[in-house]
């Protein structure tokens, strides 16, 4: 019993250890603590931060937006990645945020195939009112059930199968979480870099869910202040050297850094090459299709296109092409002697003739 005790206490301070070791993350990381209405306690002090901002689950708060930009749903098309491939949004099945409805209604209309679901998992998503009704819950799904610890070994594996899902399957894709603003929005900056995107290009898409959501003033959507634009911008660039290991710079190799992120993941350099494809809109049909049709082409040519040899130069390529016989499979073997036997008597009378004979 003692020793049970014992034991159970070290299994505590295994754990107690392991928490206090969790990895600090940059001031108003977790989206999920963010307040669905936060009024702001400081709006006469002058220092603003984006605690200040606030956001609101109503539509006609909104007005300004169009259905989509309510929904935070939008197409992500930086850097090498195709028209119509890749899509990110808040919650299409989370009613808390007001926007659930209005994000599945966009992603039937780009017709995404694949899900790929920062939020949570199988048994929380499927628990939402109306979830077996949406047009997302016929879609391919990953639930990545992903933390906001960038650095952790947790998200590392959720980043992880998110990325493998995306290399198994084809788009058009949707990444969401629930605001689709913080995990949504480090993945896609992953993306972006690994797709060739510059740095500035990934700081606009990265802000521009701050201007979708925040700030609401006496009810109504306003801009969020410029004052606070260089803090959310430089809120990417603080998540991604959590990946990187140094903090990305305009002008770095962003590919590169992306690339030796992933890799460090466990993917391969073909599976990488697979993902960089997927995203661009390429496909192995569209790869494999031409060579097979060229190699059609050639087996034609050298079937029909026959050059002017003797008799006996054809026939000595026809046994040199002929296939070896199989171990232990007779019948492989009877075409090359048959043929073999047609062909001897041809190849003595053209001998005959070279030497001068009748």
């Amino acid at each position: 019993m003692i020793l049970r005790k014992k034991g159970l206490a070290a299994g505590l301070t295994v754990l107690v250890a392991c928490a206090c070791m969790r990895p600090q993350m940059p001031s108003f990381a977790a989206e999920t603590d963010m307040p669905k209405t936060y009024a702001a306690e400081s709006a006469g002090s002058g220092d603003l931060s984006l605690y200040d901002l606030c956001r609101t689950a109503e539509r006609a708060d909104y007005p300004e937006l169009s259905d989509a930009e309510f929904a935070n749903f939008r197409m992500v098309t930086a850097g090498t990645i195709g028209e119509g491939i890749l899509y990110r949004s808040s919650s299409p099945i989370d009613p808390s945020l007001g926007r659930n409805a209005y994000a599945d209604r966009e992603a039937e209309k780009a017709g995404i195939r694949t899900v790929l679901n920062l939020a949570e998992n199988r048994a929380v998503a499927e628990s939402y009112p109306g979830y077996a009704e949406t047009y997302y819950s016929g879609c391919d799904i990953f639930f990545a059930d992903m933390t906001t610890a960038y650095a952790s070994d947790s998200f590392r594996f959720s980043m992880t199968g998110t990325l493998r899902f995306l290399c198994e399957h084809e788009g058009p894709y949707l990444i969401h979480c629930m605001e689709g603003k913080l995990r949504t929005g480090v993945t896609c900056a992953l993306l972006e870099c690994l797709m060739g995107a510059d740095l500035n290009v990934v700081q606009d898409d990265f802000a521009l869910t701050y201007q979708n959501y925040y700030h609401v003033a006496d009810g109504i959507k306003q801009p969020v202040p410029a004052e606070l634009e260089p803090t959310v911008r430089s809120l990417i660039v603080d998540y991604l050297s959590l990946l990187f290991h140094e903090a990305p710079d305009a002008g770095d190799d962003l590919a590169g850094k992306a690339e030796a992120y992933i890799r460090e993941l466990g993917f391969t350099d073909s599976e990488i090459a697979q993902i960089r494809r997927n995203l661009s809109g390429e496909t192995d049909a569209e790869e494999t299709e031409p060579s097979a049709s060229e190699t059609r082409t050639e087996t034609a040519l050298s079937v029909t296109t026959v050059p002017e040899t003797t008799a006996s130069e054809t026939a000595q390529t026809a046994l040199t092409n002929a296939p070896p016989p199989k171990t232990g499979d007779r019948g492989s073997t009877l075409p090359v002697l048959f043929a073999a036997a047609l062909l001897f008597p041809s190849l003595c009378l053209i001998r005959g003739r070279k030497k001068g004979k009748p």
